[in-house]
């Protein structure tokens, strides 16, 4: 039905968590480069930086971003959409996946990239589809 293009759309929009972790990885990297050059225009022009944003600097403030963002953001639209999406479910054990990755960081018990054993699966994928232009930045 129509009404289902909608959350469709919204599902593909929101999809870096649960993808492999190289390339969900290469996603946030780029994201997270225009929230910095937001903060930085933001003081450029006497405003104060989204809050947000300003501690992006560091793989500390990343991590912290991206487990926010999976934990009120992707998670629960992602279980949601695996009750109706049978075909989902292997995103979410991705997107989880993705979060141990990202906490690990966090906790200094290893790097984003050894935090998984997809990592290189996602890191080979990363590196096809930037060099296709799928990753512009």
């Amino acid at each position: 039905p129509a009404e289902l293009v909608p959350a469709l759309l919204h599902l593909a929009d929101l999809s870096n968590p649960v993808q492999p972790f190289g390339l969900s990885r290469r996603w946030a990297q780029c994201v997270c480069s225009e929230f910095r050059e937001q903060a930085r225009r933001e003081k450029e022009l006497g405003l104060p930086p989204t809050q947000h944003f300003a501690s992006l600097e560091c793989e500390e403030g990343v991590a912290k971003l991206q487990l926010g963002f999976i934990d009120v953001i992707a998670a629960p639209l992602w279980r949601a959409a695996a009750l109706v999406l049978p075909g989902a479910a292997a995103r979410v054990d991705a997107l989880e996946s993705n979060r141990l990755a990202w906490q690990r960081q966090l906790s200094g018990d290893g790097t984003a990239e050894d935090a998984t054993t997809s990592e290189e699966e996602g890191t080979a994928e990363s590196e096809r589809r930037s060099s296709h232009g799928d990753v512009p930045c």
